[in-house]
């Protein structure tokens, strides 16, 4: 049916200069106004009757896309496609309404701001215009000449809640324009040509009921020249674009974020935010796909704990609604996520925090890749929606630049820091790092090696510089392969490269050295089908001895490369003269090592075990020694580390077994009751098979029992325990062996280690009893541990035991055995046996010593009668010794000698010294230190019934002598009650300690 003009109030808008349309139900166009005519160059009949796909575009003009509902819904308004006679397509805002006519539903579509719409002259109307405005669904009001309000519609009623009484007569801008709009923008309003020409505004508007919205106004004015009574009128026609300008809002504001300092997260919680501020009830998310997997991006209401959980998540069908769309290109709506597969193996991750729906949507780059999702979760179930759709639409537009913002970022980022030919980091960002780690108080040493390929010339001149670049290219990813967390590699020039290790000493130094050389060493087949064999020479200099700032330290380095490479390459060294000494020291330390192994110059000192309730002998733990003709006393940790560095660990660890229990069966033989002597073997010990055999033959061979022998593993090699190691573990078990954990509590192990390991003891650390009287946690800890004993069966043993406080202390907690200097400081085997038979240390209560008093080696008549030989010729012996050694005769401690190691030693005047106070006072820096050795010696003041010999443990003190020179000095003595004189001893350690702490062990 073709609708005529005369038979509707439609004629009204076929005179008038609106662009209008009625389509029917089966989408075609029955009614087509003269406005349309000339916007579409199309005559009406050559549209009416024809589907409407003749004028609009295909995708805009199918039936799903007309409002299927009755004529008492509002209009909505939307730019839609006009395909012109021409060819050419013009945008045009349209409304579209519905329109009941005898019936039937039709579709009407009137043009509201059509670009390029010719204009046109009005023909005569009536009341049937304001008829035809009444029965749309867009708000319309109608203007006199002077601008008052002469009618509205039903759609402006229900938009605004104003009839048409209340506005007769009124101002538009009186009425509904919002007080919230800007006196900028009032004055802009107010200056539009409002009556007189066609132009097109947007506004803030306000309701009846005081809410704001903002509407699209499209102002024509009537043509008078035809219709002499609306002369002056015009009509403005409103679509509420709220939902568009929020849109709108978002875009802004999300793309200022861009244009800011804003970093990438904030933009996307700026983009979050804003979704959630225009769509009440969205819990807006975005992330990032990088290497198949989902990364956090933003997610402002998201739960730490959630966004941590899909961290590193692999993408791909099922994985959730993002880690599919992620996977599928395409966007996944999950109305129902707890019934949904795509969610059957995450929906624990989500429905937890009250999510119950999701739609997630690709974020793709311009090249099709996926860079990123987004996504909507609702709290419930949530249908189809075309303003989210278009929300969502937006925002994936905002993601795309945000990601390719961030990208270029990097990339510039990577440009500006890295080498353009390795990749690596260049000297700029070298220097960062440098500075970063100089500022830092984390790190303790810093080790900075400049490494540079032998003869590189060599290559470029023989091979060409293109293949010297792929040398170094594949040198570059070999050593970034070799690096550890932490460490940091540049290429600074050339075939210079340069290597960065925080917490790095001299020795870990040397060790990453080796290995650097090692590295650069294995043959590089990629060139040209060449197989090059290349070395390297390495400088390093360490912070702080090596440079106190990069500049130094760079410089510093490289000067040591450069002296490697005089010498003839393929080496390393450091850049302080000290430590190139030290590193031979440590070459030659190792050499003397494995001498003293073969010539069994090491020894075991003994350090006593004491049952705390009767103070009798639980045992002794076998501890080694070793003094070297050349290097002196070397400390356990230092020789220790360097055996398990050179393989020498196993054999010490043997050796030791067999020296504690030789000794253990001669102190036996000579009469005394030790119950058993503890040995501590290394990790590397439980790798033999054999062992368990070997400590087998021992007790054969020296004729012990099992229990007569323990075996201590720290509590870090317990947890550290291989299944073929505890099958040796349990075979020397089997023997009656013990098992002991040192160190326990230091590290980590739980229970059921010890419930399922055969362990017989453990060992509380030092490290707790000293701080055990301070802390009440320690204490605690300490209580606990000896309270699992108990539990287990377990003996507990507390180490490192020195003051009647902390004896007390243990011995209310029931610690059942206590080791400690408050008993003795390890001893040699001629010390133990007497310590055996004198006692020492601080006894409990009621302790008994374990050796038979008629022994024949300690009758305390061979000491008297050895010390009448001896005392005569001791001036001239102790003037021959390199120790520095004095005597004082006593009560007065007066110093009656020095020999010449003495004077040397401390730098004063022979005879200065008067007293051993006066020395103190003098000598000794620290009053810890004086106060120590005060009480060591009670002022030499002895009781009149003294008798026997009697020693003042080694002590560590620092004096300043007199050439003003510090110094450490090892600090020990002798009483010898009878002759009535003190005799003490002084070894000066200061190049011990300093080595010491240049080669120590972390």
């Amino acid at each position: 049916m073709i609708v005529e003009v005369e038979d509707v109030p439609l004629a009204a808008l076929d005179r008038s200069a609106l662009v209008t349309a009625l389509i029917d139900e089966r989408n075609r166009v029955v009614f087509f106004s003269q406005a349309a005519e000339r916007l579409w160059g199309l005559g009406r009949d050559e549209v009416l009757g024809r589907d409407a796909g003749l004028v609009l575009s295909p995708g805009l003009s199918s039936r799903g896309d007309m409002p299927s509902s009755g004529p008492d819904l509002p209009g909505s308004g939307q730019t839609l496609a006009v395909k012109c006679r021409d060819g050419r397509q013009i945008g045009v805002f349209f409304s579209r309404s519905a329109i009941e006519i005898d019936g039937r539903l039709f579709h009407l579509l009137v043009a509201l701001s059509p670009e390029g719409m010719p204009d046109g002259v009005m023909g005569r109307t009536n009341r049937q215009l304001f008829m035809a405005i009444d029965h749309t669904d867009q708000p319309m009001l109608v203007f006199n000449a002077q601008r008052q309000i002469v009618h509205v519609n039903r759609a402006f009623t229900e938009s605004f809640g104003y009839e048409l009484g209340e506005v007769l007569g009124l101002e538009p801008m009186a009425v509904f324009l919002s007080p919230n709009v800007s006196a900028e923008d009032l004055v802009r309003y107010r200056g539009l040509p409002w009556g007189r020409e066609r132009f097109q505004t947007e506004m803030l508007v306000r309701r009846k009921n005081g809410s704001d919205f903002w509407v699209h106004i499209s102002s024509s004015p009537f043509d008078g020249d035809e219709v002499d009574e609306l002369n002056g009128y015009s009509v403005d026609i409103l679509a509420d674009i709220t939902e568009e300008w929020q849109i709108r809002s978002l875009e802004h504001e999300v793309l200022e974020a861009l244009t800011s300092s804003l970093s990438f997260e904030e933009v996307g919680n700026c983009l979050c935010r804003c979704i959630e501020a225009i769509a009440p009830g969205v819990i807006a998310s975005v992330w990032r796909i990088a290497e198949g997997r989902i990364r956090p991006w933003a997610a402002p209401q998201f739960p730490p704990e959630c966004r941590a959980a899909w961290d590193g998540v692999e993408i791909g069908e099922g994985v959730g609604s993002c880690g599919t769309t992620a996977y599928r290109g395409e966007p996944v709506v999950v109305r129902d996520i707890a019934s949904d597969t795509l969610w059957a193996s995450y929906k624990h991750l989500i429905l937890p925090y009250g999510l119950r729906a999701c739609w997630s949507y690709p974020v793709k780059r311009r090249d099709g890749s996926v860079a990123g999702t987004f996504a909507f979760y609702f709290r419930e179930g949530r249908g189809s929606d075309s303003y989210l759709e278009r929300i969502a639409e937006a925002s994936v537009h905002l993601c795309v630049l945000a990601i390719e913002r961030e990208e270029d970022r990097q990339q510039m980022n990577r440009l500006v820091q890295l080498d353009t030919l390795t990749g690596l980091p260049n000297r700029s960002h070298l220097l960062r790092r440098i500075d970063e780690l100089l500022v830092s108080a984390t790190w303790g040493d810093i080790a900075c090696f400049n490494l540079g390929l032998d003869r590189f010339k060599d290559i470029n001149e023989a091979l060409g510089h293109a293949e010297g670049d792929q040398v170094l290219v594949a040198m570059a990813n070999r050593l970034q392969r070799h690096l550890r967390p932490g460490q940091f590699l540049s290429r600074s020039e050339g075939d210079l490269f340069v290597i960065v290790a925080p917490d790095c000493d001299v020795h870990g130094a040397s060790l990453m050295a080796e290995r650097l050389l090692q590295t650069v060493a294995e043959p590089i087949v990629e060139v040209g089908g060449h197989a090059l064999n290349l070395s390297a020479s390495v400088g390093i200099s360490l912070y702080p001895e090596g440079g106190q700032d990069r500049d130094a330290l760079l410089a510093n380095a490289k000067s040591a490369m450069y002296r490697v490479k005089r010498t003839g390459g393929d080496g390393y060294q450091f850049f302080i003269p000290e430590m190139n000494r030290a590193l031979r020291d440590r070459l030659l330390l190792s050499a003397a090592l494995k001498r003293a192994i073969a010539s069994n110059g090491l020894s075991l000192h003994y350090q006593p075990q004491v049952y705390t309730v009767s103070g009798e002998l639980y045992g002794f733990e076998a501890l080694a020694r070793w003094h070297d003709d050349e290097f002196g006393e070397i400390p356990p940790a230092k020789f220790i580390g360097l055996a398990e560095e050179t393989g020498q660990i196993e054999a010490i660890g043997r050796w030791a077994l067999r020296e504690a229990c030789r000794q253990l069966a001669e102190w036996r033989k000579a009469g005394a009751i030790v119950p058993t002597v503890s040995v501590n073997l290394s990790p590397i010990n439980f790798h033999s098979r054999d062992l368990p055999e070997f400590v087998a033959g021992l007790l054969h061979e020296f004729a012990l029992s099992g229990p007569s022998l323990t075996i201590e593993i720290t509590e870090s090699t317990m947890m550290a325990l291989t299944p073929e190691m505890l099958d040796i573990v349990h075979g020397i078990r089997s023997l009656g062996v013990g098992l002991s954990v040192d160190d326990f509590g230091t590290g980590f192990s739980s229970l059921s280690n010890l419930i399922n390991l055969p362990v017989t003891e453990v060992k509380i650390d030092r490290s707790f009893i000293d701080k055990c009287l301070e802390e009440n946690r320690l204490q605690s800890l300490v209580a606990a541990v000896v309270g699992i004993g108990f539990s287990l069966d377990l003996t507990v043993v507390a180490e490192g035991v020195e003051t009647r406080e902390q004896r007390d202390l243990l011995s209310e907690y029931r610690c059942p055995v206590l080791q400690g200097y408050i008993f003795s400081r390890p001893m040699s085997p001629c010390e133990a046996f007497k310590w055996l038979f004198e006692g020492g240390g601080e006894p409990l209560e009621g302790c008994h010593r374990s050796l038979q008093r008629d022994s024949l080696w300690f009758r305390e008549e061979v000491v008297k009668s050895w010390l009448k030989v001896f005392y005569p010729v001791l001036p001239r012996v102790l003037d021959a010794l390199p120790l520095a050694v004095s005597w004082a005769a006593i009560p007065g401690a007066h110093i009656q000698y020095g020999n010449r190691a003495f004077d040397q030693l401390f730098g004063y005047p022979s005879g200065h010294f008067q007293t051993a106070n006066q020395l103190i006072e003098e000598a000794y820096i620290h009053e810890r230190q004086r106060d120590l050795l005060r009480r060591l010696w009670n002022d030499f003041a002895l009781p009149s019934d003294a008798s026997g010999l009697m020693s003042i443990p080694e002590v560590e003190v620092d004096i300043l002598a007199g050439d003003g020179q510090m110094r450490t000095v090892l600090h020990w003595g002798l009483i010898l009650p009878e002759q009535r004189v003190a005799i003490a001893f002084y070894k000066d350690i200061s190049d011990f300690k300093r080595d010491s702490r240049l080669l120590s062990i972390r």
